[in-house]
């Protein structure tokens, strides 16, 4: 597995293209739907009105389905985005998208979740945040099937927000049914800490047969941050991290893979202020940094704002 990190690079002969601000061509892959061999493109909107979700076939140059799904300028699928089980059971794996700025039944920038097919489209449920400024849906993730019913579930995060040191909205993840939608468990956080505000799936740390996760907390400890390693079969924590003050650590964190072959799976995070990105080994017993990538010459702030591996 390869590893991209940094400042966003210029593709040499573009798919496609769009003026639009707020456009974003998920890393994630939907299913085959036009048989081709090829998994399609999701390509999310958000400016504009209305939010759009479009999924276009492997050369772009045909949009299988699109549909308007928000206000626009609710960062839907900006932030998080994943794909999920076939909880419709239709024979293809379905989507689930963020829409951290929507305004709810809970108020403005309440945020939601929502749960569409990966094959036309249709919202097949909808999770909303429960208080104003919540930013339901700014991380999701698929998860294992933690209550063994034979649906895969998933993880939606709203880490509320975060002003001159003062506390506000508590953060929040929780795991929802794929079969139902019913809340599996939750993992609370405080209105400083800006938990959720970053997951990553590791794989089965623990060993019990659950894929387990790692939350960033960027704003723990007045924005020192911290990373913690939670077990996908109960939302227990298990061992953390944390970065140095004012770092933001676990603003960004992306999985990386088993890269030295040890058995064990490793993450990438972001060190905001020290414009560097360390690769960490990660076990039950704690996070073991493998090597730091710094931005030299530290000539641009955003190094690291986006992480991805990517297949060798």
């Amino acid at each position: 597995m390869a590893i991209a990190f940094g400042l966003p690079a210029q593709a040499d002969t573009p798919l496609f293209s769009s003026s639009i601000a707020g456009y974003r061509v998920s890393e994630v892959l939907a299913d085959d739907l036009d048989g081709d061999g090829h998994q399609e493109i999701i390509i999310f909107t958000s400016s504009y009105l209305p939010s759009t979700i479009t999924v276009r076939n492997e050369t772009a140059t045909e949009a299988l389905w699109s549909v308007a799904m928000g206000t626009g300028n609710d960062n839907l699928g900006l932030d998080g985005a994943a794909i999920i089980d076939d909880i419709d059971r239709d024979g293809f794996r379905d989507i689930l998208v963020g829409a951290k700025r929507s305004d709810g039944p809970s108020g403005t920038f309440s945020g939601k979740a929502v749960v569409v097919s990966g094959r036309t489209g249709q919202t097949l449920r909808t999770h909303y945040g429960t208080l104003p400024s919540q930013y339901m849906g700014e991380a999701v993730a698929a998860l294992s099937d933690i209550n063994n019913d034979s649906y895969k579930d998933y993880l939606v995060c709203a880490p509320g927000v975060y002003w001159a040191n003062n506390p506000t909205v508590p953060a929040s993840c929780w795991a929802f049914s794929g079969q139902t939608g019913q809340i599996l468990y939750q993992i609370p956080g405080s209105g400083a800490d800006g938990l959720g505000s970053e997951v990553a799936v590791v794989g089965d740390v623990t060993g019990d047969g659950k894929d387990d996760f790692i939350l960033g907390l960027p704003y723990w400890n007045t924005r020192t941050g911290r990373a913690v390693l939670y077990s996908g079969s109960n939302g227990q924590p298990i061992t953390s991290v944390q970065g140095t003050a004012y770092s933001r650590f676990g603003e960004r964190i992306e999985y990386a893979g088993d890269t030295d072959l040890n058995g064990h799976p490793e993450v990438l995070i972001r060190k905001a202020p020290d414009n560097q990105v360390v690769l960490y080994t990660v076990r039950t017993t704690g996070f073991t940094p493998v090597r730091s990538h710094p931005n030299t010459p530290a000539t641009e702030s955003g190094y690291g704002s986006e992480l991805l591996a990517v297949d060798d």
